[in-house]
C-alpha cells in the first residue's frame, strides 16, 4: 500500500536524528504497518494555502491513502488563515485525492508555556474543529491528534522545546496512530 504524507515541518520530521529534517515519520509508520511504502510530502513552514498550490504534484504520486496533516501552521497568527479558510482548503483537498483514500489529522497540541505568542491551544481547538467538520462533512476519515496528545500521560514530553515539533515519543505517537489506520485498511 502506497501513502502520502501530506503536510508541514511536522510531516518533515523537522528538528529530530540531528538534523534538519527526517524521515523519522516515514521509518516509524512503515515499521509499525509492514507493507506500506511512505512517502513524504511536508515542508517547512507551509499552512493550507501552500498546500493547495502543490496538490496538483502530490496527487500525482497516486497513492492509495493520502493522510492530509496541515493545521499548526493554519492556527498561528503568523499565517493569515481563519478557521473557515482551512475548512475550504482542507475540503478542496479531500475531494480531490477523494474521501474514501484519504485520512486528515487535527493540528497537534502546542505547548502553551514557550514563549511564542503567535500560538495557542485555544487556536489549534477552533482549528481542530474545522478538520472534524470537514471530515464530517466530506465522509473522510480522521485521526484526532490532538486529543491523543492531551490524553497521553505526559503530553509535552511528545513536544520539542519549542513547544510546536515532535520529540521521538512524539513521532512514536504519531507514527502509531497512522500504522493503526492503515493496517484496519488492510484487513
Amino acid at each position: 500500500m502506497k501513502v502520502v504524507i501530506f503536510g508541514d515541518s511536522i510531516t518533515n520530521g523537522f528538528g529530530t536524528d540531528f538534523k534538519t529534517q527526517s524521515d523519522i515519520l516515514k521509518r516509524t509508520v512503515e515499521a509499525k504497518a509492514p507493507g506500506v511504502e511512505v512517502i513524504l510530502r511536508g515542508i517547512n513552514g507551509e499552512d493550507s494555502y501552500d498546500g493547495l498550490t502543490r496538490l496538483e504534484v502530490v496527487a500525482q504520486d497516486e497513492a492509495d491513502v493520502y493522510v492530509i496533516f496541515f493545521g499548526a501552521n493554519d492556527a498561528s497568527t503568523a499565517h493569515a488563515v481563519n478557521t473557515a479558510e482551512f475548512l475550504v482548503n482542507l475540503t478542496k483537498m479531500t475531494e480531490r485525492f477523494g474521501a474514501p483514500k484519504t485520512i486528515l489529522l487535527t493540528p497537534p497540541l502546542h505547548n502553551d508555556a514557550t514563549p511564542d505568542p503567535t500560538r495557542s491551544n485555544k487556536l489549534v481547538e477552533r482549528f481542530r474543529e474545522s478538520t472534524l467538520e470537514v471530515a464530517k462533512t466530506t465522509g473522510a476519515e480522521v485521526i484526532d491528534l490532538y486529543q491523543a496528545m492531551r490524553e497521553s500521560p505526559e503530553p509535552l514530553l511528545l513536544l520539542k522545546d519549542d513547544g510546536l515539533h515532535f520529540s521521538k515519543a512524539g513521532y512514536e505517537l504519531l507514527s502509531s496512530l497512522i500504522a493503526e489506520r492503515l493496517k484496519a485498511r488492510v484487513c
